[in-house]
């Protein structure tokens, strides 16, 4: 044991010698790099580079001529390699490595100009810095003389690799030798591990899976349906929540013991919610919450579309399969297609391609391939996550709607553990999407005008309408269009009326700023992290009979024309937008932005680097594909619903057919929910109005900052409103007011064009005309 503390103290005290040798030649390389690079510019002054500096600069001039620079560049390479792992066994490998890399550099650089020249001539030459200085010149006229111009640089060529992997194989060694060692050091852990896991639990250890059951090749490809809506199948959203003061803790009751009774590895989020529903559950018990029941709205409200026909038959379906492998293999590309899924709006064909076959090379013939099917658009999935296939989605020739009562009264979705489910609709398998908004933790909505983005919105409100009571969720809604989201004013779950002017938004924006730092503040004052924490916290002090503030809802903040507000006052909704979404996620409040207008513009780089999910419609080009996704794919899509979605953690985006929502049906939930409790509006956002707002012009009320203006302008002895834009960091228009207002006051002169306004007064005259102010 003492043995083998000495030799990790010896070790240690090697890689610090062996450290300090690095960082010394690291520093000398470094200055006469400098000082090389200086004296050859001409700007080797002895104030920056001393007398050592031009002396050594010299030095190497005359050696080595303008190869100097090789000198203290491989001086670096070589201090960097006693930093990051040098073997010191390699050391005469090295340095042989270094002199023949300097030899072969300092010859091809001298080998054109000892051509017919004199061996004492081109001395004097190499010693004025020509060349390869005077050891580049010497050797390059004994190899021209013996071997030629041309075997000269193919000697020389040869030597610079030799020399260069002589030099790198210390390095080299290094660093295998100590990626060997850490690879035999996991693998020892891993079997330690391995025998103690075995010793607790044997049988876990030593059991061996079962085998799948190997099916039968199909002679051709798998074709696969999407799921049709049965009405009988479905119960109402209010049958399945049920009455909150009936059968809602009997349900919590069974969620619960079915999830103890569960052995395999659970999601943390999905453990966090069931804890804090056996809070929730001891809360109700002991009577401390005195909400209001609280009816959910009914499927009834929305349309009941019947529409068993499928959009294509399958023989429809082989026939395409055959042509298009007959298309691509007229080609030169061949593949066979396993399986094939019918989507509501696309019919997706896998195929794997023949050995050989480059997957960009079908990828160059979307075209060719939509030519031949007569199908508008083409689009090629290469390859397809977690499958080694490509996928080629080709339109149906008839869609089936996807209705948002079809999404909405399935299990699933009130079996979803999140914290804010949305509903969006079905993917090209027929597979009902879902995303929780808690996780995203924002979402960006962008597409061309009439590609359904106002639908999209609608269907995601009214998810979040069906699943949560107003206590546990609400809305901050931002309309500039003044026609899309106006619909939903006096819905319970709203926290403002909704907003349809843009300096409203901003202001408004920047109360929710205000908000989410208040929040904050909750947090630490409970100790907590996040609204999750500070919940959990509320219902503990609720089940235990103490007194508590309540939960906090989640504030979904959504703006349905980004560009709108961009154009009014982009900085101030920019800074708010930000601050935000870098910041707001922990303490419950999630942004959703749509825009018509995908450009640069309007989705600045902060605002994309913030809101990490993203849901992109059909657009003309690619380069609004690009602005929105990061990629190209949506200028691709169809429109009427057909989106491609790109939540946070998923390397590809996956293509959904959104679910349809009319209006008449917004309106019949929108009336529901209405009769069931006025909204609460939280205080704050007209009082933050007020604050915001332009002083007023009438000559009784002077700016609060007048004081303050007219002090600085005497203090600088000039008056300008540009300068007070500056020093006061307030707008042009409220610069200009207190301007004039100064001149009503007579403390600055009137206005002279282009040049400053004069200071008519003092600091005496100016503190007589305040004091006699504030006396009146």
């Amino acid at each position: 044991m003492i043995l083998t503390k000495r030799k990790q103290e010896t070790k240690k005290e090697s890689n610090i010698k062996r450290r300090l040798v690095g960082i010394s030649i690291l520093a000398i390389s470094s200055f006469l790099l400098v000082s090389f690079v200086l004296t050859q510019n001409g700007n080797g002054d002895p104030e920056q580079i001393g007398l050592a500096g031009g002396f050594f600069s010299r030095t190497l001039m005359g050696i080595f001529g303008k190869a100097g620079i090789v000198v203290p560049s491989v001086g670096l390479l070589l201090g960097l390699l006693f930093l990051i792992g040098y073997r010191e066994n390699n050391l005469k490998t090295n340095l042989a490595g270094f002199f023949l890399l300097l030899l072969s550099v300092l010859g091809i650089f001298s080998v054109d100009a000892v051509m017919k020249m004199q061996f004492m001539e081109s001395v004097r030459l190499g010693l004025q810095g020509e060349g390869g200085g005077v050891l580049g010149m010497g050797l390059s006229w004994v190899l021209y003389q013996v071997l030629g111009r041309l075997g000269s640089y193919i000697f020389l060529a040869a030597t610079l690799v030799g020399g260069l992997l002589m030099l790198l194989e210390g390095f080299r060694g290094g660093m295998v030798s100590n990626a060997y060692h850490r690879f035999m050091e996991k693998r020892r852990i891993s079997k330690e591990l391995k025998k103690e896991e075995a010793k607790k639990n044997p049988k876990r250890v030593n059991a061996k899976p079962e085998k799948a059951n190997k099916l039968p090749d199909p002679k051709g490809p798998v074709i696969k349906h999407s799921a049709e809506f049965d009405e009988n199948s479905y119960e109402s959203v209010k049958d399945i929540l049920m009455d909150e003061n009936i059968g809602k803790q009997h349900a919590k009751k069974d969620k619960i013991e079915q999830a103890k009774k569960k052995t395999e590895p659970k999601d943390i989020g999905d453990e966090r919610l069931e804890e804090q529903m056996e809070i929730s559950l001891k809360a109700e018990k002991n009577n401390v919450t005195n909400n209001k029941a609280w009816n959910y709205p009914s499927l009834e409200l929305l349309r009941n579309v019947k529409d068993n026909n499928r959009a294509q038959s399958e023989k429809e379906v082989q026939d395409t399969a055959n042509l298009l492998e007959q298309t691509l293999e007229s080609f030169g590309v061949k593949l066979k297609i396993d399986q094939i899924s019918i989507g509501p709006a696309i019919t997706r064909y896998e195929a794997k391609l023949a050995p050989g076959i480059k997957v960009s090379k079908i990828l160059r013939l979307a075209d060719d391939i939509a030519l031949s099917l007569a199908a508008p658009n083409i689009r090629i999935e290469a390859p397809i996550p977690g499958k080694a296939a490509i996928g080629i989605e080709v339109p149906n020739k008839t869609v089936r709607e996807v209705t948002i009562r079809e999404i909405l009264g399935e299990h699933a979705f009130m079996n979803q553990k999140g914290n804010l489910t949305v509903a969006l609709g079905k993917d090209i398998a027929g597979q009902t999407v879902y995303a929780d908004l808690a996780k995203m933790p924002h979402l960006l909505i962008a597409g061309a005008t009439g590609s359904g983005k106002s639908v999209c919105m609608n269907t995601l409100i009214c998810s979040l309408l069906y699943k949560y009571r107003p206590d546990e969720m609400k809305f901050l809604m931002v309309d500039p269009k003044k026609v899309e989201l106006t619909t939903y004013n006096e819905v319970p779950h709203l926290v403002a009326p909704v907003i349809t002017e843009p300096k409203k938004a901003a202001t408004a924006l920047k109360w929710m700023t205000a908000e989410m730092e208040n929040r904050y503040s909750l947090f630490a004052k409970e100790g907590v992290k996040d609204i999750y924490g500070y919940n959990k916290k509320m219902l503990e002090k609720q089940a235990s009979g103490q007194p508590s503030e309540g939960k906090l809802p989640y504030i979904v903040i959504l703006i349905d024309e980004l560009a709108d507000l961009m154009m009014v006052s982009p900085a101030d909704v920019e800074d708010s937008i930000c601050r935000l979404a870098q910041m707001a996620r922990a303490a419950g409040m999630h942004l959703v932005i749509a825009t018509q207008r995908p450009s640069v513009n309007v989705i600045t780089g902060l605002i994309k680097a913030n809101v990490p999910s993203r849901i992109a419609f059909a657009v003309s080009s690619q380069v609004d594909s690009r602005t929105i996704l990061d990629g190209a794919g949506a200028e691709k899509l169809l429109g009427r619903g057909d989106m491609l979605f790109s939540p946070v953690g998923l390397n590809k985006p996956r293509r959904v057919q959104g679910a349809n929502i009319t209006e008449t049906e917004v309106s019949k939930v929108v009336g529901f929910l209405k009769e069931q409790a006025k909204p609460e509006y939280l205080q704050g956002i007209e009082m933050l109005d007020q604050q915001e707002s332009e002083p007023s012009d009438s000559d009784e009320e002077y700016d609060e900052l007048l004081m303050d203006a007219g002090a600085l302008v005497i203090e600088s002895g000039q008056a300008s409103i540009s300068m007070l834009q500056r020093r006061l960091k307030i707008g042009y228009t409220r610069a200009a007011r207190i301007i004039d207002q100064l001149e009503d006051k007579n403390i600055v002169g009137a206005y002279q064009g282009s040049k400053a306004r004069q200071v008519l007064v003092g600091w005496d005259e100016f503190n007589r005309i305040f004091n006699q102010e504030n006396e009146e």
